[in-house]
């Protein structure tokens, strides 16, 4: 019969391939670094780039002026042209 453990999983911040031992809890980070990098990427939140920050701040603004109704998310941006 074999096993259900993985012999290997990606760092969930990195994607690193991590050797898992053959017993005990199997990991989730390839290192302590990673971890915390995870920990403060969560703490922050999602990075929002410039443009879309701008693009968000005017979809805010046309919903205040009445420009937009409030129950839909702003149009996705369109690519360049």
């Amino acid at each position: 019969m074999g096993s259900l453990r993985p012999r290997h999983i990606s760092c969930a911040h990195c994607n690193r391939k991590v050797k898992v031992a053959p017993s005990g809890r199997i990991p989730t980070f390839c290192s302590n670094n990673c971890r915390q990098r995870a920990f403060v990427s969560n703490v922050r939140g999602t990075p929002v780039s410039p443009n879309n920050r701008q693009r968000l701040m005017m979809w805010e603004l046309l919903q205040d002026a009445g420009l937009a109704p409030r129950d839909q998310p702003p149009p996705k941006p369109r690519g360049k042209r």
